[in-house]
Protein backbone atom coordinates (compact mmCIF):
# COMPACT_ATOMS: atom_id res chain seq x y z
CA UNK A 1 0.00 0.00 0.00
CA UNK A 2 3.06 2.39 0.62
CA UNK A 3 3.75 2.29 -3.11
CA UNK A 4 0.68 4.03 -4.06
CA UNK A 5 -0.99 6.70 -4.06
CA UNK A 6 -4.04 6.80 -1.17
CA UNK A 7 -6.87 9.78 -2.02
CA UNK A 8 -8.58 10.75 0.61
CA UNK A 9 -11.10 13.19 0.15
CA UNK A 10 -12.24 15.60 3.24
CA UNK A 11 -15.83 16.34 3.77
CA UNK A 12 -17.43 19.00 5.65
CA UNK A 13 -14.04 20.59 5.57
CA UNK A 14 -14.48 23.42 3.10
CA UNK A 15 -15.05 26.90 4.96
CA UNK A 16 -11.48 27.66 4.32
CA UNK A 17 -10.35 30.55 6.51
CA UNK A 18 -13.16 30.92 8.54
CA UNK A 19 -14.42 27.88 10.27
CA UNK A 20 -11.69 25.96 12.91
CA UNK A 21 -13.03 22.22 10.98
CA UNK A 22 -11.44 23.50 7.83
CA UNK A 23 -8.49 24.63 9.44
CA UNK A 24 -7.90 21.57 11.01
CA UNK A 25 -8.02 19.41 8.33
CA UNK A 26 -6.13 21.85 6.08
CA UNK A 27 -3.08 22.38 8.71
CA UNK A 28 -3.53 18.02 8.80
CA UNK A 29 -2.69 18.19 4.96
CA UNK A 30 0.02 20.49 5.24
CA UNK A 31 2.05 18.75 7.86
CA UNK A 32 1.07 14.71 6.76
CA UNK A 33 4.67 13.94 5.56
CA UNK A 34 4.40 12.02 2.69
CA UNK A 35 3.71 11.66 -0.58
CA UNK A 36 1.54 8.95 -1.27
CA UNK A 37 -1.51 10.50 0.64
CA UNK A 38 -3.34 12.71 -1.26
CA UNK A 39 -6.01 14.81 -0.05
CA UNK A 40 -8.66 16.19 -1.58
CA UNK A 41 -11.82 18.98 -0.79
CA UNK A 42 -15.73 18.49 -0.93
CA UNK A 43 -17.08 22.05 -1.17
CA UNK A 44 -20.07 24.16 -2.25
CA UNK A 45 -18.08 27.45 -1.36
CA UNK A 46 -15.60 29.20 -3.17
CA UNK A 47 -12.08 28.29 -2.21
CA UNK A 48 -9.74 31.48 -1.56
CA UNK A 49 -6.87 31.37 -4.04
CA UNK A 50 -4.13 30.67 -1.47
CA UNK A 51 -5.75 27.85 -0.31
CA UNK A 52 -6.34 26.26 -3.66
CA UNK A 53 -2.89 26.97 -4.67
CA UNK A 54 -1.70 24.80 -1.83
CA UNK A 55 -3.67 21.90 -2.82
CA UNK A 56 -2.77 21.76 -5.89
CA UNK A 57 0.71 21.84 -4.87
CA UNK A 58 0.15 19.07 -2.65
CA UNK A 59 -1.85 17.35 -5.85
CA UNK A 60 -5.11 17.47 -4.60
CA UNK A 61 -7.65 18.81 -6.17
CA UNK A 62 -11.39 20.26 -5.36
CA UNK A 63 -14.73 18.57 -6.08
CA UNK A 64 -16.97 21.66 -6.57
CA UNK A 65 -20.69 21.22 -5.99
CA UNK A 66 -23.50 23.65 -6.29
CA UNK A 67 -23.80 26.07 -3.74
CA UNK A 68 -26.76 24.42 -1.11
CA UNK A 69 -27.22 27.77 1.10
CA UNK A 70 -30.37 28.57 -0.30
CA UNK A 71 -31.98 25.08 -1.27
CA UNK A 72 -34.58 23.12 -0.18
CA UNK A 73 -33.64 19.33 0.56
CA UNK A 74 -30.35 20.03 1.65
CA UNK A 75 -29.76 16.92 3.17
CA UNK A 76 -30.84 14.52 -0.29
CA UNK A 77 -28.49 16.87 -2.04
CA UNK A 78 -25.62 16.20 0.10
CA UNK A 79 -26.24 12.65 -0.50
CA UNK A 80 -26.93 12.89 -4.01
CA UNK A 81 -23.72 15.49 -4.48
CA UNK A 82 -21.20 12.65 -2.35
CA UNK A 83 -22.73 9.25 -4.05
CA UNK A 84 -21.80 11.50 -7.69
CA UNK A 85 -18.52 12.59 -6.33
CA UNK A 86 -17.63 9.11 -5.42
CA UNK A 87 -19.03 7.25 -8.39
CA UNK A 88 -16.75 9.54 -10.79
CA UNK A 89 -13.71 9.22 -8.92
CA UNK A 90 -12.29 6.54 -6.85
CA UNK A 91 -10.96 7.27 -3.67
CA UNK A 92 -9.65 4.65 -1.05
CA UNK A 93 -10.78 7.15 1.88
CA UNK A 94 -13.72 9.42 2.41
CA UNK A 95 -13.16 11.49 5.64
CA UNK A 96 -15.94 12.96 7.20
CA UNK A 97 -16.20 15.64 9.53
CA UNK A 98 -18.89 17.28 11.45
CA UNK A 99 -21.04 17.57 14.72
CA UNK A 100 -22.94 14.99 15.11
CA UNK A 101 -24.61 11.66 13.25
CA UNK A 102 -27.56 12.78 12.35
CA UNK A 103 -26.40 15.70 10.40
CA UNK A 104 -23.68 13.76 8.82
CA UNK A 105 -26.12 10.63 7.91
CA UNK A 106 -26.32 11.96 4.11
CA UNK A 107 -22.63 11.74 3.38
CA UNK A 108 -22.32 8.61 5.69
CA UNK A 109 -24.70 6.61 3.50
CA UNK A 110 -23.45 7.93 0.03
CA UNK A 111 -19.94 6.60 1.30
CA UNK A 112 -21.25 3.25 2.24
CA UNK A 113 -22.39 2.89 -1.41
CA UNK A 114 -18.41 2.34 -2.38
CA UNK A 115 -17.60 -1.00 -1.47
CA UNK A 116 -13.62 -0.29 -2.02
CA UNK A 117 -14.27 3.17 0.09
CA UNK A 118 -13.20 3.29 3.88
CA UNK A 119 -14.79 5.67 6.12
CA UNK A 120 -13.40 7.84 8.58
CA UNK A 121 -15.85 9.78 10.99
CA UNK A 122 -14.70 12.82 12.95
CA UNK A 123 -16.58 14.01 15.44
CA UNK A 124 -15.48 17.94 16.14
CA UNK A 125 -18.32 18.95 18.57
CA UNK A 126 -20.32 18.67 21.81
CA UNK A 127 -23.66 20.16 20.73
CA UNK A 128 -26.65 21.05 18.28
CA UNK A 129 -26.68 24.69 17.13
CA UNK A 130 -30.17 25.19 17.93
CA UNK A 131 -31.10 28.59 19.83
CA UNK A 132 -34.29 26.76 20.29
CA UNK A 133 -34.16 24.82 23.30
CA UNK A 134 -37.10 22.42 22.23
CA UNK A 135 -36.26 22.02 18.84
CA UNK A 136 -32.40 21.10 20.29
CA UNK A 137 -33.70 18.15 22.59
CA UNK A 138 -36.08 17.06 19.73
CA UNK A 139 -32.83 16.62 17.59
CA UNK A 140 -30.58 15.51 20.30
CA UNK A 141 -33.35 12.13 21.31
CA UNK A 142 -33.46 11.62 17.36
CA UNK A 143 -29.59 11.48 17.20
CA UNK A 144 -29.28 9.45 19.95
CA UNK A 145 -31.67 6.90 19.11
CA UNK A 146 -30.70 6.33 15.34
CA UNK A 147 -26.43 7.20 15.72
CA UNK A 148 -25.68 3.50 16.22
CA UNK A 149 -27.66 2.31 13.23
CA UNK A 150 -25.92 5.67 11.06
CA UNK A 151 -22.70 4.73 12.03
CA UNK A 152 -22.80 1.24 11.93
CA UNK A 153 -19.93 -0.45 9.59
CA UNK A 154 -17.42 2.70 9.60
CA UNK A 155 -14.32 2.05 9.56
CA UNK A 156 -12.40 5.00 11.76
CA UNK A 157 -13.65 6.54 14.20
CA UNK A 158 -11.82 10.34 15.13
CA UNK A 159 -12.97 12.67 17.86
CA UNK A 160 -10.70 15.95 19.15
CA UNK A 161 -11.91 15.15 22.36
CA UNK A 162 -13.58 13.28 24.95
CA UNK A 163 -16.66 15.14 25.03
CA UNK A 164 -17.13 15.42 21.48
CA UNK A 165 -16.30 11.45 20.85
CA UNK A 166 -19.29 10.66 23.86
CA UNK A 167 -21.75 13.25 21.80
CA UNK A 168 -20.89 11.72 18.44
CA UNK A 169 -20.65 7.78 19.11
CA UNK A 170 -22.68 5.25 20.48
CA UNK A 171 -21.28 4.59 24.46
CA UNK A 172 -20.06 0.95 23.22
CA UNK A 173 -18.11 2.45 20.79
CA UNK A 174 -16.02 4.66 22.93
CA UNK A 175 -13.63 2.52 23.07
CA UNK A 176 -12.61 2.16 19.30
CA UNK A 177 -12.65 6.10 18.97
CA UNK A 178 -9.53 7.35 18.83
CA UNK A 179 -8.87 10.95 19.95
CA UNK A 180 -7.32 13.53 17.88
CA UNK A 181 -6.75 16.86 19.00
CA UNK A 182 -6.99 19.60 17.05
CA UNK A 183 -3.38 20.92 16.46
CA UNK A 184 -0.74 23.53 14.98
CA UNK A 185 2.39 24.81 14.64
CA UNK A 186 3.39 26.22 18.45
CA UNK A 187 6.23 28.96 17.17
CA UNK A 188 3.49 30.51 14.74
CA UNK A 189 1.75 31.53 17.45
CA UNK A 190 4.23 32.68 20.14
CA UNK A 191 4.01 35.99 22.25
CA UNK A 192 6.36 38.50 20.10
CA UNK A 193 6.50 42.14 22.15
CA UNK A 194 7.72 43.93 19.01
CA UNK A 195 4.30 42.61 17.07
CA UNK A 196 2.51 43.33 20.27
CA UNK A 197 3.80 46.89 20.34
CA UNK A 198 3.24 47.97 16.52
CA UNK A 199 -0.37 46.41 16.55
CA UNK A 200 -1.83 48.41 19.38
CA UNK A 201 -0.38 51.12 18.02
CA UNK A 202 -1.42 50.77 14.31
CA UNK A 203 -5.01 50.14 15.81
CA UNK A 204 -4.43 53.29 18.26
CA UNK A 205 -4.99 51.07 21.90
CA UNK A 206 -1.48 51.75 23.48
CA UNK A 207 -3.47 52.71 26.87
CA UNK A 208 -6.26 50.93 26.81
CA UNK A 209 -7.41 47.01 27.92
CA UNK A 210 -8.37 44.99 24.64
CA UNK A 211 -10.76 42.13 25.47
CA UNK A 212 -10.59 40.05 22.63
CA UNK A 213 -12.98 37.05 21.22
CA UNK A 214 -12.17 34.45 17.89
CA UNK A 215 -14.85 32.81 16.65
CA UNK A 216 -17.89 32.46 14.15
CA UNK A 217 -20.76 34.77 15.14
CA UNK A 218 -23.11 31.80 16.00
CA UNK A 219 -25.35 30.35 18.88
CA UNK A 220 -22.83 28.10 20.06
CA UNK A 221 -19.93 31.11 20.54
CA UNK A 222 -22.57 32.92 22.83
CA UNK A 223 -21.41 36.82 21.66
CA UNK A 224 -24.82 38.07 23.27
CA UNK A 225 -23.82 36.79 26.51
CA UNK A 226 -20.31 38.49 25.75
CA UNK A 227 -21.66 41.97 24.30
CA UNK A 228 -24.49 42.06 27.69
CA UNK A 229 -21.02 41.54 29.93
CA UNK A 230 -19.02 43.61 28.00
CA UNK A 231 -21.53 46.36 28.71
CA UNK A 232 -20.88 45.83 32.48
CA UNK A 233 -17.24 46.07 31.47
CA UNK A 234 -17.68 49.30 30.29
CA UNK A 235 -19.80 51.07 33.01
CA UNK A 236 -16.60 50.04 35.14
CA UNK A 237 -13.90 50.83 32.92
CA UNK A 238 -14.03 53.12 30.03
CA UNK A 239 -10.73 52.39 29.04
CA UNK A 240 -11.70 49.16 27.39
CA UNK A 241 -11.94 48.08 24.07
CA UNK A 242 -13.24 44.55 22.60
CA UNK A 243 -12.54 43.11 19.35
CA UNK A 244 -14.48 40.49 17.20
CA UNK A 245 -12.45 38.77 15.06
CA UNK A 246 -14.82 36.47 12.39
CA UNK A 247 -18.21 36.26 10.89
CA UNK A 248 -21.43 34.06 10.64
CA UNK A 249 -24.75 34.17 10.40
CA UNK A 250 -25.46 36.02 13.80
CA UNK A 251 -23.48 38.85 12.91
CA UNK A 252 -26.39 41.75 12.21
CA UNK A 253 -28.54 40.64 15.46
CA UNK A 254 -25.23 41.25 17.48
CA UNK A 255 -24.15 44.78 15.81
CA UNK A 256 -27.94 45.46 16.36
CA UNK A 257 -27.06 44.83 20.35
CA UNK A 258 -23.92 46.58 19.95
CA UNK A 259 -26.08 49.73 18.57
CA UNK A 260 -28.51 49.63 21.43
CA UNK A 261 -26.22 49.17 24.00
CA UNK A 262 -24.28 52.44 22.60
CA UNK A 263 -20.98 50.51 22.54
CA UNK A 264 -19.91 51.41 18.34
CA UNK A 265 -17.29 53.04 19.35
CA UNK A 266 -15.85 50.51 21.99
CA UNK A 267 -16.21 47.60 20.09
CA UNK A 268 -14.76 46.62 16.32
CA UNK A 269 -15.63 43.99 13.90
CA UNK A 270 -13.27 42.95 12.22
CA UNK A 271 -14.20 40.06 10.19
CA UNK A 272 -12.15 37.29 8.88
CA UNK A 273 -8.15 37.99 8.97
CA UNK A 274 -4.93 35.84 8.25
CA UNK A 275 -3.04 37.10 11.24
CA UNK A 276 -4.50 35.76 13.95
CA UNK A 277 -1.50 35.56 16.06
CA UNK A 278 -0.56 39.10 15.79
CA UNK A 279 -4.06 39.95 17.23
CA UNK A 280 -3.43 37.53 19.40
CA UNK A 281 -0.35 39.75 21.10
CA UNK A 282 -1.74 42.48 20.55
CA UNK A 283 -4.93 41.26 22.93
CA UNK A 284 -5.00 41.36 27.06
CA UNK A 285 -7.22 38.88 27.28
CA UNK A 286 -9.57 36.98 25.59
CA UNK A 287 -13.15 35.88 26.87
CA UNK A 288 -14.58 33.11 25.31
CA UNK A 289 -18.76 32.18 26.82
CA UNK A 290 -19.71 29.04 24.55
CA UNK A 291 -22.88 27.40 25.01
CA UNK A 292 -20.82 24.39 23.84
CA UNK A 293 -18.17 23.48 22.07
CA UNK A 294 -15.35 20.14 21.31
CA UNK A 295 -11.96 21.54 21.17
CA UNK A 296 -11.91 25.01 20.08
CA UNK A 297 -9.10 25.60 18.33
CA UNK A 298 -8.33 29.12 19.39
CA UNK A 299 -8.04 28.45 22.86
CA UNK A 300 -5.06 26.55 22.02
CA UNK A 301 -3.62 29.15 20.00
CA UNK A 302 -4.37 31.84 22.44
CA UNK A 303 -2.68 29.41 24.89
CA UNK A 304 0.43 29.01 23.18
CA UNK A 305 0.58 32.96 22.86
CA UNK A 306 0.14 32.97 26.63
CA UNK A 307 -2.59 34.87 26.46
CA UNK A 308 -4.93 35.07 29.64
CA UNK A 309 -8.32 33.26 29.13
CA UNK A 310 -11.90 33.04 30.55
CA UNK A 311 -14.22 30.79 29.37
CA UNK A 312 -16.87 28.78 29.75
CA UNK A 313 -16.97 25.89 31.98
CA UNK A 314 -18.63 23.65 28.87
CA UNK A 315 -15.47 23.67 27.04
CA UNK A 316 -13.52 19.89 26.81
CA UNK A 317 -10.43 20.36 29.91
CA UNK A 318 -8.96 18.00 27.09
CA UNK A 319 -8.26 22.14 25.37
CA UNK A 320 -6.37 23.22 28.66
CA UNK A 321 -2.52 23.24 29.37
CA UNK A 322 -2.02 26.89 30.30
CA UNK A 323 -2.57 28.08 33.79
CA UNK A 324 -4.17 31.81 32.86
CA UNK A 325 -7.23 29.44 31.99
CA UNK A 326 -9.74 30.07 34.12
CA UNK A 327 -13.46 28.64 33.55
CA UNK A 328 -16.63 30.05 34.91
CA UNK A 329 -20.34 29.16 34.87
CA UNK A 330 -22.59 31.29 32.32
CA UNK A 331 -24.92 31.00 35.19
CA UNK A 332 -22.88 32.94 37.28
CA UNK A 333 -23.54 36.65 37.29
CA UNK A 334 -21.94 39.52 35.22
CA UNK A 335 -20.15 40.55 38.18
CA UNK A 336 -18.71 37.17 38.82
CA UNK A 337 -17.04 37.05 35.38
CA UNK A 338 -15.80 40.46 35.38
CA UNK A 339 -13.78 39.55 39.12
CA UNK A 340 -11.93 36.93 37.34
CA UNK A 341 -11.39 38.97 34.11
CA UNK A 342 -9.81 41.60 36.53
CA UNK A 343 -8.14 39.38 38.19
CA UNK A 344 -5.99 37.59 35.59
CA UNK A 345 -5.36 40.54 33.47
CA UNK A 346 -1.58 42.33 33.98
CA UNK A 347 0.26 39.06 33.92
CA UNK A 348 3.82 38.79 31.94
CA UNK A 349 4.08 36.52 28.70
CA UNK A 350 5.79 33.53 28.30
CA UNK A 351 7.12 31.45 25.50
CA UNK A 352 4.63 28.05 25.47
CA UNK A 353 6.15 26.00 22.47
CA UNK A 354 7.30 23.23 24.73
CA UNK A 355 4.24 23.02 26.79
CA UNK A 356 1.93 23.45 23.62
CA UNK A 357 3.82 20.38 22.08
CA UNK A 358 3.93 18.49 25.25
CA UNK A 359 0.34 18.90 25.80
CA UNK A 360 -0.33 17.11 22.36
CA UNK A 361 -1.28 19.67 20.31
CA UNK A 362 2.15 20.13 17.88
CA UNK A 363 0.27 19.38 14.49
CA UNK A 364 3.57 17.55 12.91
CA UNK A 365 2.35 14.93 15.50
CA UNK A 366 -0.90 14.56 15.01
CA UNK A 367 -0.47 14.25 11.59
CA UNK A 368 2.00 11.25 11.95
CA UNK A 369 -0.77 9.78 14.23
CA UNK A 370 -3.15 10.63 11.77
CA UNK A 371 -1.13 9.06 8.43
CA UNK A 372 -0.58 6.09 10.65
CA UNK A 373 -4.45 5.57 11.32
CA UNK A 374 -5.04 5.77 7.20
CA UNK A 375 -2.48 3.16 6.75
CA UNK A 376 -4.05 0.43 9.27
CA UNK A 377 -7.22 1.24 8.28
CA UNK A 378 -6.52 0.26 4.27
CA UNK A 379 -4.66 -2.80 5.38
Amino acid sequence: MKNEKIRVLQVNASNFGKGGISTTIFRLMQEINDNNIVFSFLTDKEVPEEYLREIKEKRGTIEKIPDMSLKKNKNWLKYKYLRDVLKKNKYDIVHINGDNALALSPYIFAAKLMKDCKIVVHAHTTGFGEGNAFARRIKENVNNLFRGWILSGIDLKIACCHEAANFMFPRQEIKNVHIMKNGLIPQKYEFVQEKRDALRDEMGVNDKIVVGHIGRFSYAKNHKFLIELFHYMKNENKDVELWLIGDGEDEDSIRNQVHEKGLEKNIRFLGVINNVQDYLCGMDIMVFPSRYEGLPLVLVEAQTNDLPIVCSDVISKDTFFNDKVVSCSLYEPYSKWIKVINKSLGKKRRKMTDETKRAGFDMNDIANKVKELYYSVLN
